[in-house]
């Protein structure tokens, strides 16, 4: 496993909001996400039907 995704522990969901509230985003993130989405690869574990 290369990277896991999933919440900062230390930044809380309110912090993340008032973040991206004060415009700290450029107008193609929103873009640059679903691109960054599209190359991500979901992997499951194999099923083991012993």
């Amino acid at each position: 496993m290369l990277a896991v995704i999933g919440p900062a522990p230390v930044l809380s969901g309110r912090v993340f909001k008032d973040l991206v509230s004060r415009g700290g985003l450029d107008e193609d993130f929103g873009r640059d996400v679903e691109q960054a989405r599209e190359l991500l690869v979901e992997q499951e574990p194999p099923w083991h039907d012993d």
